[in-house]
């Protein structure tokens, strides 16, 4: 489960709309906009940059939560857990740490440079989540050989709730790694401009603090 769940966070990757290439196009702007709306579900330059309206920038985000939650379809959770999971991905997109820099032209195209912090959250989330999941299962062995039985549906919410927990526990008192700097490239393409997915990726992953 651990694994799936950690691929579920490192998932961002929101629909963007593209913008008609222009002389006054703001590739800084531009990039901020995407950036603030995918991590920080704000929406303000999204709008005013006319990437979207408010309405189209809030259903993008929330696709981009329900990707993740789409990666747990095998796991059985009621509402109440479902909420928890998805405020949990939001909360720690929330938390990243970038400052979107100056843009350079590169022919037809922009290069903007990132500044950011990447987060110090998932190795210390995962090995506090790893002695939980011990020290329960450890309670868990003793109950069954006591005679009682123990269900697979126990044993799959001990594991959900654990998570939910641990990751709480550790993103309200996340640190974060030196400041560094990445390239996003922003790219022309029939008269439109949009920024270059892989890179996007990419930073997703440095950001979080993700291991791959």
């Amino acid at each position: 489960m651990m694994k799936a769940m950690r691929k579920c966070a490192a998932i961002l990757l929101v629909a963007i709309t593209a913008l008609t290439g222009c002389a006054s196009f703001d590739a800084s702007a531009y990039l901020k906009a995407i950036l603030d709306n995918s991590y920080k579900n704000d929406s303000t330059a999204f709008v005013e940059q006319k990437v979207g309206t408010k309405e189209e920038a809030a259903e993008l985000y929330q696709q981009g939560l329900d990707a993740n939650m789409n990666q747990l379809a095998g796991y059985t959770m009621d509402d109440a857990t479902k909420a928890d999971m998805e405020k949990l991905f939001a909360d720690i997109y929330a938390a990243a740490d970038y400052t979107v820099g100056d843009a350079t032209k590169d022919g037809n195209n922009y290069i903007v440079t990132v500044t950011y912090r990447p987060m110090k959250l998932f190795t210390e989330a995962t090995d506090a989540y790893y002695a939980a999941i011990e020290e329960k299962t450890t309670e868990l062995t003793q109950r069954a050989q006591s005679g009682e039985d123990i269900s697979d549906e126990e044993i799959e919410k001990m594991a959900i709730d654990l998570y939910l927990s641990t990751f709480k526990d550790q993103l309200a008192k996340v640190e974060y790694g030196e400041e560094t700097t990445m390239d996003i490239r922003i790219e022309l393409s029939n008269n439109v401009y949009a920024p270059n997915q892989t890179d996007l990726g990419n930073f997703e992953v440095a950001v979080l603090g993700i291991e791959e």
